[in-house]
């Protein structure tokens, strides 16, 4: 009290020192003094947040101390119609007092029965009370439970999130439930850049989108689209350069298209990554290196050039390859 009275002879108008005069006398009792700190900080500031945090404040301690305590009792012990009716006996009418409508309205959400009634009062609420932040969070927070209004609750959560703690943990949490797609980038580059060392959430949004982009691209190359197969998985592997599948995707492209130098060579990486499949993608990286020395001997023969076609498929005839084609029957020499 004594170290606000120096900070207010210094600077009569400090908004923050107004508001812990005001709010500590309320809670002192004081109620007098209260009003008159609260009249000077609506004089000095009068868009101040504050005001309605001094407003919901005393409501609040307004409210039987006892039932508020009964009423979380029976919501944390899952009895969400006990605790509602509970809630109900402390208002006068059917609206929560400001300075609980977050938490009531929350509540109610947690029950799924009551999930639609709870969103639609609330948005209700929202829009009678534009300046109180708690139910904008709480809605928010609600919103973001259900997938089908996830996104609906991010934007709502986002704007507030650096300037409220609640905000932005529900924000948070909703990033890590969010299955992303291509637009939601933007979310998650905002988060990083207020929170540059959050690698979970980070790391979350690279591997789900990656995820997904090797699965539409190996959609796109089972139905021969190879050009969209490839840009999905060069997205990956700007992202990752060592994912296997991508690797092996790409491998599977050069192929296609007869570069079997690069396919090889994609295969053999993804291989060298292990995994369930890398036995399977030295096999055929090896397959892809001996298709391709073929393909240059048939090429050598049918210019007429023999001794080189020869000396092209000789290592191919002498174990010098995984794959012999001795054993496949596939070369005249063997």
């Amino acid at each position: 009290m004594e170290s606000l009275q120096k900070v207010l002879s210094v600077d009569a108008n400090n908004t923050q020192a107004l508001y812990l005069m005001a709010l500590w006398s309320q809670q002192g009792g004081d109620m007098q003094a209260a009003a008159q700190w609260r009249a000077r900080l609506a004089k000095a500031a009068p868009d101040s947040p504050g005001l309605q945090d001094l407003d919901n404040a005393k409501k609040m301690s307004q409210v039987p101390q006892g039932q508020l305590s009964l009423a979380r009792q029976q919501a944390r012990g899952g009895n969400i119609p006990g605790a509602l009716a509970t809630w109900r006996s402390m208002f006068n009418g059917n609206t929560p007092p400001a300075g609980l409508a977050a938490e009531y309205y929350l509540t109610m959400a947690s029950d799924k029965s009551l999930y639609p009634q709870a969103i639609s009062e609330l948005r209700q609420y929202v829009a009678q009370h534009p300046q109180e932040n708690a139910p904008r969070v709480a809605l928010g927070k609600a919103l973001t439970w259900r997938e089908e209004t996830r996104r609906e609750g991010i934007a709502l959560l986002e704007p507030m999130a650096s300037g409220n703690k609640e905000a932005d943990s529900g924000l948070r949490q909703a990033l890590l439930w969010l299955g992303p797609q291509a637009g939601d980038e933007q979310y998650y580059d905002t988060w990083m850049q207020r929170h540059p060392q959050d690698s979970e959430v980070q790391n979350y949004f690279r591997e789900r989108r990656s995820g997904q982009a090797r699965g539409q691209g190996y959609a796109n190359l089972n139905s021969g689209n190879t050009a969209a197969a490839k840009q999905q998985f060069e997205e990956v592997l700007q992202t990752n350069p060592q994912d296997a599948d991508a690797l092996a995707g790409m491998g599977y492209i050069a192929q296609r298209s007869g570069d079997y130098q690069a396919a090889s060579q994609y295969l053999s990486r993804a291989a060298d990554l292990g995994g369930d499949a890398s036995a399977t993608r030295r096999q055929q990286a090896a397959d892809a290196l001996f298709y391709g020395q073929l393909a240059q001997a048939q090429q050598a023969y049918k210019q007429g050039n023999i001794s080189q076609a020869l000396a092209l498929s000789a290592p191919m005839c002498c174990g010098t390859t995984k794959i012999c084609p001795r054993r496949s029957k596939r070369c005249a020499h063997c």
